[in-house]
């Protein structure tokens, strides 16, 4: 053996990791592609005694170092007995594992003891420095460029390229003669496929950095942590921009992203174009889901104007309206600002927050108008809606969109409803003009007055107030004047009452104003006797305004069923009562008095006398504004019963004595009879309350009457 280095010049081995830990070295002798390396390397060196190449036996141990001295020991000692020594030549394996060489730089500490197994080891210095081997630097198919920073590994085709200065670098696989992978730029990826960029090929390394590209052909990511899935001829261009992959996509702008599909352009910042075909976002936060030719975006150069638009499918829809949304559909335009096309065909909402459900050549405009669909309807001032049919129109058609809002077609055909909140339900040709005008349906009616109302056929309700229902003849039929009434029928208006017993006298409709003592009573019946009635006082100058209830014979004898009161005179509100009769004289009461259950006489009340008494039932109503008062065989309200109010604002008695009373106390009765106190603690009022203290009792008073809010608990 020729050996000419020595043990401090020659260390030959070489390393490649393949996998989570194996690491292969050069051994002795060629070797094929397929042989599989082990992480065991060969060391040879020369060891001389006194200038002289030592002959014959030595122990050997060797250690690994991540630094020339001091450091960090990496793996276990290796040990080598009895190696023999041929002109001091020798030659060992080593192996300090797979995890041992990660392009790191090593070094090897040495040290001997001859003869083999007598004395001590001594220490050879310094420490080694391991190179790396060929095999290391270009196996087939996968090698390393180390550099300063963090080394480049390519794979693939050997005419895959790393420019010159990049660093961390990485290309998995692919390429071909013709189609070679590319990074340009630091720390960028090519997984395979051929033809693919990662970096802008600027000749600066660092400045479209961490870019990807996981695969397909001729696909290019050129900006800062711009990625490309696969697919084929993909651009990412924008900072941080994602295609995922397809074909012929670009997101040309920061944090815009393509799905997939083909020929699909995210233009804008922070837009998405999920899939399809020819979609395009013009505007930043913009987004196409995918269909056909659909744009998000006003395209008018700006990224920045009309931002959050949306399309989520169909074909040839635009939603160029800041944060409006075409749903799907073909041809539909979002033109208006937080405008919506939810579907349909050749559809156009072209003002602010105006929403077209569907349909076929919809037109929107007005602030906040709606068509939900049909064919042909239009809104043209704020508020209008139109929610289906055919032909129909909302608003004024002059071409302002404020002067005649909240106008409303239900559906039908050929409708309009041109007056301020107008309405034209349905029906076929029908005009609602005058303010608040009204057309409920039927055909060729007009409500042109303000709050006039016209239906049927060829109603005219021209006059303000006007009410007109015409019959289903072929003709005109028109109010004269203001606040009219008017019917056409033919065959004549009826009310029917049904069989009865009662006097032919009294109709099923009466409006009586002719007795003094009823002045003004309004009374609906129904067919029976008793029947029942509906009597209202509509006189002002009538003792009090009030509904009842009743049961009236034929004879005019009236059993009350309920009262509802108002007489003007309590200006905190009215009360609901019922008619209850008292222990003892009617007269020793008076409104305001806190009532109990009466222990000596079941079934009356009486004024209150002890502290949280679990017996309250309400209070003596100073104007009840409903009364129940159903009494089996009484006519009217007996005289031994009073009005409890057992819910609403009443004016009720109280008193001191259990502190002041402040607006929101919990009040129960008390010892001063018919009167209430505050609660002192709520264990003692569950169940025991009559309700809360709408305001205080004034200083310097012991008694007094205030306002309480009056719910049982």
């Amino acid at each position: 053996m020729n050996c000419k280095r020595t043990l401090a010049l020659l260390v030959t081995m070489g390393i490649l990791l393949l996998g989570a830990s194996q690491v292969t070295g050069q051994q002795d002798g060629p070797q094929s592609p397929q042989a599989v390396y082990s992480s065991a390397f060969t060391y040879q060196g020369q060891l001389k005694s006194g200038g002289t190449p030592y002959s014959g036996t030595c122990d050997l141990r060797f250690a690994l170092w991540n630094a020339l001295s001091g450091g960090v020991r990496i793996g276990t000692t290796q040990t080598r007995s009895n190696v023999g020594m041929a002109e001091g030549c020798f030659t060992v394996f080593l192996d300090f594992g797979g995890g041992a060489f990660q392009g790191d730089a090593r070094w090897l500490a040495i040290e001997v003891r001859c003869p083999a197994g007598t004395g001590s080891y001594t220490a050879l210095s310094p420490r080694q420095a391991l190179t790396a081997a060929p095999y290391a630097l270009a196996l087939p198919g996968l090698w390393t460029q180390p550099n300063a920073e963090s080394p480049n590994l390519i794979g693939g085709w050997s005419g895959n390229a790393v420019t010159a200065g990049v660093a961390g670098a990485t290309i998995g696989g692919g390429g071909t003669s013709n189609d070679p992978n590319q990074v340009t730029d630091d720390h960028g990826t090519v997984g395979g496929g051929f033809s693919n960029r990662a970096g802008n090929n600027s000749g600066t390394v660092d400045d479209a950095a961490v870019a990807t590209v996981g695969g397909g052909y001729f696909n290019t990511a050129s900006e800062y942590y711009s990625t490309v899935g696969g697919g084929g001829a993909n651009i990412a261009s924008g900072p941080a921009s994602t295609v995922g992959g397809g074909y012929i996509n670009a997101a040309s702008v920061g944090y815009s992203t393509v799905g997939g599909g083909m020929e699909n352009t995210a233009g804008a910042g922070y837009s998405t174009v999920s899939g399809g075909t020819n979609n395009t976002t013009s505007d930043e936060w913009g987004t196409v889901a995918g269909g056909y030719n659909n744009m998000a975006g006003d395209n008018a150069g700006s990224t920045e104007d009309r931002p959050y638009a949306t399309v989520g499918g169909g074909r040839d829809n635009v939603a160029s309206g800041t944060s409006a949304t075409v749903g799907g559909g073909d041809t539909n335009t979002a033109s208006g600002y937080r405008s919506t096309v939810s579907g349909g065909w050749h559809n156009n909402a072209l003002d602010e927050y105006v929403a077209v459900g569907g349909g076929y050549a919809i037109v929107a405009v007005g602030s906040a108008s709606t068509v939900s669909g049909g064919w042909g309807n239009v809104t043209n001032d704020d508020y209008g809606t139109v929610a289906g049919g055919s032909m129909n129109f909302a608003g004024d058609q002059s071409g302002s969109s404020e002067d005649r809002p909240y106008a409303t077609v239900g559906g039908g055909r050929d409708n309009v409803a041109s007056g301020t909140s107008s309405v034209v339900a349905g029906g076929d040709t029908n005009t609602a003009s005058g303010w608040r005008s009204t057309v409920p349906g039927g055909v060729g009616n007009v409500a042109a007055g303000e709050h006039s109302f016209a239906a049927g056929r060829r109603a005219r309700a021209l006059h303000n107030g006007a009410f007109v229902w015409a019959d289903s003849h072929d003709a005109d039929f028109a109010s004269d004047a203001a606040n009219e009434f008017l019917v056409r029928a033919y065959n004549g208006v009826k009310i029917v009452r049904g069989a009865s017993t009662y006097s032919a006298s009294q109709s099923a409709l009466q409006v009586d104003q002719a007795a003094a003592a009823e002045a003004g009573w309004f009374y609906v019946m129904n067919a029976s006797n008793p029947y029942t009635v509906l009597k209202v006082a509509k006189d002002p100058a009538a003792p009090s305004t009030f509904i009842d209830g009743v049961d009236r014979t034929s004879g005019g004898a009236e059993t009350r069923r309920f009262h509802i009161d108002r007489n003007g005179t309590y200006v905190a509100g009215s009360d609901f009562a019922e008619s209850l009769p008292v222990a003892g004289d009617p007269a020793g009461y008076e409104p305001g008095d806190v009532l109990v259950i009466s222990l000596d006489r079941p079934g009356r009340v009486e004024k209150c006398s002890q502290p949280y008494d679990g017996r309250v039932v309400g209070v003596y109503s100073t104007r009840p504004g409903f009364l129940g008062a159903d009494k089996e065989g009484a006519t009217e309200v007996a005289a031994d019963e009073v009005p409890v109010a057992v819910l609403g604002s009443v004016p009720v008695k109280v008193t001191d004595e259990n502190g002041p009373i402040q607006p929101g106390d919990l009040l129960t009765t008390s010892s001063t009879p018919g009167h209430a106190m505050r609660c002192a603690g709520l264990e003692l009022c569950f169940g025991r309350t009559l309700g809360k203290a709408l305001e205080g009792l004034p200083a310097g008073q012991s008694t007094g009457v205030i306002q309480v809010l009056v719910t049982l608990q």
